[in-house]
């Protein structure tokens, strides 16, 4: 298989992955190769059980260190809520992401609330964030942006 040269684009390339759709872990390997920065642990189904309630914390604890082996940031994300955010800090994944959590009634067709924005931000202790200037040295980040580790 032909790979661009992961050298020419200045950006982050992040794949997705879907949790609830089985998604094909062993060819984590593959977004490496082809010079991705990472990968995102998602779900498709926005209606239904979120990220935690369709993986188990072994799953994501071994998708997070086969991501970290391979150099790849990793992130969850899937109907993620305030009260998943202890369990999956313990297992130090390089990001989170939020949508439904954060607009009003928890909605994430709502608009963005900027209470919950606050909610979510204090839940992630500010202390062992970490200066993420080039994506685990991959060069691909031209910035630098805060991350929890």
């Amino acid at each position: 298989m032909d790979f661009p040269d992961p050298e020419t684009p200045e950006m982050a390339i992040i794949g997705v992955l879907f949790a609830d759709r089985s998604p094909p872990l062993h060819r984590l390997p593959a977004f490496s190769e082809a010079g991705f920065t990472g990968v995102m642990l998602d779900t498709a189904n926005k209606n239904g059980s979120g990220l935690t309630h369709i993986c188990s914390h072994p799953q994501l604890h071994y998708f997070i260190q086969e991501c970290s082996r391979l150099d790849l940031l990793c992130g969850l994300a899937g109907s993620l809520t305030l009260e998943d955010v202890p369990n999956l800090l313990s297992l130090v994944p390089d990001y989170l992401g939020f949508r439904g959590a954060l607009c009003t009634k928890s909605r994430r067709t709502q608009k963005l609330d900027p209470h919950r924005v606050l909610e979510i931000r204090a839940a992630i202790p500010r202390t062992g964030i970490r200066q993420w200037p080039l994506a685990r040295g991959r060069g691909r980040l031209s910035g630098s942006v805060g991350i929890v580790k």
